[in-house]
């Protein structure tokens, strides 16, 4: 079986939310300035009919040692944008609204991330079968994939790079 990766491309096609809506260079998930999310766009996405779906996951490359963070837990729940080809939210109004996916993976007690290194979720297959079975990843289409503070405690929180960090 072939392995096929899809990253986001543009520096509008990730976001978070922490406080006000940014399209910054670092995505955040925890409690940080309050309830922290993220979410991120894919273009191009071409997944043959009647492919099978073995595993897949969300990396996240973190910049540097996680100053200001605490040992508490850092929870979140995945899920992504029920929708066909859709466009990144370009405001919180937006994002709010989007409609999810019935399936989601809680990522609970997420690791403390080390410096400049790559950090993988839980398996999110069943999030990206129920977007393949509604006919959303074919033929070059986006898919929207959604991070989001599952009562994270205190300050506990996750950074990692943003495309304009890393754009590659």
């Amino acid at each position: 079986m072939p392995t096929v990766t899809y990253q986001v491309g543009a520096g509008a096609d990730d976001w978070e939310l922490y406080g006000t809506w940014s399209n910054n260079t670092s995505i955040f998930v925890g409690n940080f300035f309050g309830t922290a999310r993220f979410g991120f766009r894919v273009t191009g996405v071409d997944i043959p009919a009647g492919s099978t779906f073995n595993s897949a996951k969300i990396t996240i490359r973190s910049p540097g040692a996680q100053s200001g963070d605490s040992n508490d837990p850092c929870n979140a729940t995945i899920s992504a944008n029920l929708s066909d080809n859709p466009s990144a939210p370009a405001n919180q109004t937006v994002d709010d609204g989007l409609t999810l996916t019935s399936h989601t993976v809680a990522w609970n007690s997420i690791e403390h991330f080390a410096s400049e290194a790559d950090h993988d979720s839980p398996d999110i297959t069943a999030i990206i079968q129920e977007l393949f079975d509604a006919g959303y990843l074919t033929g070059g289409k986006a898919a929207i994939i959604l991070v989001r503070d599952n009562a994270s405690d205190g300050t506990s929180r996750r950074t990692g790079f943003g495309y304009d960090s890393v754009p590659s």
